[in-house]
This record gives structure tokens, C-alpha cells and sequence, in this order.
């Protein structure tokens, strides 16, 4: 298990690549013992592109990925680095570490 996959459960995560997000999804959906049949369900996808978007095949669109980030408690919170370089980073968060 990488260092960010225990970093997600205790705060936020920074996110720098598509095949994060991929492993973030996978990790929460297996996490909540949620099927792709069940998370595509609620999402609106099918069971096909839930696949395709974790194992990082293709390219999803970012309406795909904020709706099963949505189903999994999970949110983007977009920051900017405070330093002389200005840098945007994606944070991916669920709303119960916010409390």
C-alpha cells in the first residue's frame, strides 16, 4: 500500500495525476465493501466505465469522476501553494474529516 492510500482515511490527499484519483476510487469503493455494479448504479455509469476509471483506462471526464467521488463521500477541494511559485493543487476529501 502506498503512503498516500493511509494519509486518505486521516486527512486530505494531494493529487497529482489521474491514476491517483483511479486508486483513491478503487481504495474507497473496496473500503465501503461497495460493488462497481452498485457504485455505477448510483452514480448513473455502468459497471464497465467504473472499471475503466480505476484500473485508469481511457481518459473519464471530470463529471464522471466528481459524481463517484460524490457517491463515495468524497469531494475536490482545489487549493493554491502559498510560495513564490503559484501551483493549483486537487485535494480529494471526504466531508466527515471536515468536521
Amino acid at each position: 500500500m502506498s503512503k498516500w492510500k493511509t494519509e486518505v482515511i486521516e486527512e486530505s490527499v494531494e493529487v497529482t495525476t489521474t491514476k491517483h484519483i483511479a486508486e483513491i476510487l478503487l481504495y474507497e469503493r473496496k473500503r465501503q465493501k461497495m460493488s462497481m455494479l452498485d457504485l455505477g448504479k448510483f452514480a448513473g455509469y455502468t459497471d464497465q466505465t467504473i472499471s475503466n476509471v480505476e484500473r485508469n483506462v481511457g481518459a473519464p471526464n471530470l463529471d464522471t469522476i466528481l459524481a463517484l467521488l460524490k457517491v463515495l463521500g468524497l469531494k475536490v477541494i482545489i487549493v493554491k501553494k502559498k510560495e513564490i511559485q503559484v501551483e493549483t493543487n486537487v485535494f480529494i476529501r471526504s466531508d466527515e474529516w471536515l468536521k
